[in-house]
């Protein structure tokens, strides 16, 4: 018997975008048949390769456990139209959601309560210039939603926002890249100073964790990647935002107006860039928790704009930052402040708080001030924190800048190796015409802290204010000038020793200063 073998070889090239990127998928199928039997087989080269823990069914990647879930479909076609849900339950992307709108407006718009959105490792992309577009909407009002699992790239203008009034928020395990004007947006609504928790158009109770965010707010226009407005009861979790803003506008990377009772574990901000840039920004914000944030390798251009990691604004009380980092930030051509406590600013706690080898024009570690008389800005407390290695290229450098500012307490804090080449150099100052009132400073040492010259070098510098209270602090070799090594301080609570012997100081309660 004779056997006719035909070999049949098809070639399909398609380019596709996954992730932000472009990439080719080619396939190769190579079919050998003859009179008996047939068999295929089928080489898939993905480039870059990228695998999926996923099961396969009917050429969709579908997760386990969501076989019951309403199958968003694009059969692989670009979309032109809104997904609109609008019945409660849970929705699984099986394809890319490729969206190109004709106008403005969402690709995927949540209209009901009770949704589950799983974006199933895939991405929602925008693939057309058209502005004013929303990734994901969810509308006001609505109450138990959850958004996981994907990412959201090249949207121009808002990754996914959240209307005002939502309530029982999950956001989880999403990335988002290019989005032009902010990747999330919480749009609460209302007025007044305070909105009582869970009422108004607060958007009340939510989980945001694994939120990865790059290469957003680059538009002109845009003010802030991660926007959050009138939020209470929120606790977010392992957050970054990573190379977002440009240099020709002002940016603040994570924005907090009038947030209540949330609580902000390990986010990080890590080179980003703007003409001005501020970190983490709290306006009218009362009982926030920060733990274990990270303000790293971030830039700021214009000139006279400053950078500052952590402002606390507008009535802003009761807040707590713990084991925060302030590291390797740079104002090119302006002022760089640490942190910055405005405007009838109270009552808030900073504790192993850093600011670490930052540089700028001038630089501040940490500014307590108020803007008006009497002083406004009272009862902040700092324990344990430090500030050092910084540097400061025209101007001066300040440790703590008490302008205005009453009743706070400084303890166990550190001040040292501080330096500005070409201006004053002062690890605490109490700042003429201005300063503070009722203050205690206490067992704190600074040291090391050298401007120009030795008469432009002060360990503390109490310029104006009364009724503050020294004790059992440690200054030395702010300078080589004895007096500039706590200036201004009565002398009766002052003992000078040589460093050779320390123990000579009897009363309990001095300070110490160490002669050069």
């Amino acid at each position: 018997m004779t056997i006719e073998l035909h070999w049949v070889v098809m070639e399909k090239q398609q380019l596709i975008i996954y992730k932000g990127y472009k990439m080719i998928v080619k396939k190769i199928i190579i079919q050998k048949k003859n009179l008996v039997n047939s068999i295929s087989f089928l080489w898939l080269f993905l480039i870059p390769v990228v695998s999926h823990s996923m099961l396969q069914k009917n050429n969709r990647f579908i997760e386990a456990g969501t076989s019951n879930a309403i199958l968003i479909e694009t059969f692989g076609e670009i979309q032109t139209d809104t997904y609109e849900i609008t019945q409660s339950g849970v929705y699984l992307l099986s394809q890319d959601f490729l969206f190109a709108p004709l106008t403005s407006g969402p690709a995927i718009h949540i209209k009901t309560n009770n949704v589950k959105l799983d974006l199933n490792k895939r991405i929602v992309a925008q693939v057309t210039s058209t502005p004013d577009v929303v990734g994901i909407l969810v509308d006001s009002g609505l109450s138990g939603i959850e958004i996981k699992n994907g990412n959201i790239v090249n949207i121009m203008g808002t990754g996914i926002q959240i209307q005002d009034g939502v309530s029982i928020l999950n956001m989880h395990d999403i990335s988002f890249k290019d989005c032009t004007i902010c990747a999330v947006d919480l749009a609460g609504t209302g007025s007044g100073d305070f909105v009582e928790t869970g009422t108004g158009g607060t958007i009340h109770s939510g989980i945001l964790k694994n939120i990865y965010m790059s290469m957003c707010a680059t538009d002109d226009a845009a003010t802030s990647p991660f926007d959050l407005k009138r939020i209470d009861n929120f606790m977010m979790d392992n957050i970054v935002i990573n190379k977002c803003g440009n240099i020709d506008s002002p940016i603040k990377l994570a924005r907090f107006l009038q947030a209540t009772e949330c609580q902000l574990i390990g986010l990080k901000l890590v080179d980003n860039i703007g003409s001005s840039l501020y970190g983490f920004d709290l306006e009218t914000c009362e009982d926030l928790i920060f733990a274990g944030c990270r303000i790293v390798n971030n830039d700021a251009y214009a000139a006279e704009e400053d950078f500052i990691g952590i402002r606390l604004s507008e009535n802003s009380k009761s807040n707590i930052f713990k084991s925060c980092l302030i590291l390797n930030n740079i104002s090119k051509n302006g002022n760089l402040i640490g942190l910055s406590l405005e405007d009838n600013s109270e009552a808030n706690f900073f504790h192993r708080f850093k600011v670490i080898e930052n540089e700028g024009d001038s630089v501040i570690g940490c500014k307590i001030a108020g803007t008006g008389l009497p002083s406004n800005s009272f009862n902040n407390m700092f324990e344990k924190n430090y500030i050092l290695r910084n540097k400061a290229l025209v101007g001066d450098i300040t440790g703590y800048l008490i302008s205005n500012a009453d009743g706070g307490v400084f303890k166990n804090c550190i001040v040292g190796y501080n330096s500005a080449e070409f201006g004053v150099a002062t690890g605490i100052l109490f700042e003429f015409g201005t300063g503070g009132d009722n203050w205690a400073i206490r067992k704190c040492e600074i040291f090391k802290n050298i401007g120009n010259t030795s008469a432009n070098s002060f360990g503390i510098d109490l310029q104006t204010g009364s009724d503050n209270f020294f004790v059992q602090n440690v200054v030395f070799e702010n300078g080589t000038l004895s007096a500039n090594q706590m200036n201004g301080v009565p002398a009766g609570s002052i003992t000078t020793v040589n460093p050779t012997n320390l123990n000579t100081a009897t009363a309990p309660w001095t300070n110490i200063v160490i002669t050069p």
